[in-house]
């Protein structure tokens, strides 16, 4: 049997066979590129949303269960207490003027709250949100769940579940400049003239500072306000009815 590169011989042909092309071998591979590629965008994405604050990063935006201050079980520092019925409380005490962070979660300031709440209105004050508590937190807030502050307007969805600070467009042009080159804005918030708007303006110092800046630029371009929504760390612009001078 003849040998060389022309042979039939199958071990002849093996041996002599050549390399795959390079750039067939890459060609093969490219699916699999653009698949991790598109899994690297999407991860990237994912970061800058929650850098930007645009993803609730509590769980309390969307759907979910509505917790009504009456329903709820008595809460804690030590118990395991119902995300959303902390979050009710919070946005309950956030409303009556209390300076409380509402993330779900009931710590030392939730819990100092309540007891200042609870010697307020003659009951013991063992800053233990019991049934009694919270019955008097629902009946002290307005049937609208609207409140006017000095410094914006409040308002909160069925079942205190979550509330919306709009800020009135004079504020929303301080936080503006205080997102410039100075970036002031931790000095801006304490000389708020209403704890609740300290509150809220607290939320914006935890978000990137040209994100702030953006959607503050956007609002007063579009004659609105700036929102806030301090439970699920979100920003917007308001060009609402409670959207204030």
């Amino acid at each position: 049997m003849t040998t060389g590169p022309f042979s039939l011989d199958p071990r002849v042909a093996d041996a002599t066979a050549r390399p795959p092309s390079p750039r067939r071998a890459r060609g093969r591979s490219r699916p699999r590129l653009q698949l991790v590629r598109a899994f690297a965008a999407m991860l990237t994405a994912v970061a800058m949303l929650l850098t930007a604050g645009c993803i609730d990063l509590n769980g309390l935006g969307g759907g979910g269960r509505i917790a009504t201050l009456t329903s709820c079980q008595a809460m804690s520092r030590r118990a395991d207490n119902d995300h959303a019925c902390v979050v009710a409380t919070q946005n309950a005490l956030f409303i009556l003027g209390e300076s409380v962070k509402i993330d779900g979660t009931y710590g030392p300031g939730t819990e100092v709250a309540i007891r200042r709440f609870q010697k307020g209105h003659g009951l013991p004050a063992d800053g233990i949100a019991g049934s009694r508590t919270l019955t008097a937190l629902q009946s002290r807030i307005p049937g609208s769940r609207t409140i006017i502050t000095n410094t914006g307007v409040i308002t909160c969805r069925v079942g205190l579940r979550t509330c919306t600070y709009v800020f009135t467009r004079t504020v929303t042009r301080q936080i503006y400049q205080a997102t410039g080159p100075a970036q002031n804005l931790t000095v801006l918030c304490p000389r708020m003239l209403d704890i609740r708007g300290q509150v809220a303006c607290e939320v914006l110092v935890t978000i990137a500072v040209l994100v702030v800046r953006r959607q503050a630029s956007t609002a007063l371009r579009e004659n609105g306000c700036l929102a806030v929504e301090p439970a699920a760390v979100t920003i917007r612009p308001d060009v609402g009815r409670y959207c204030r001078p």
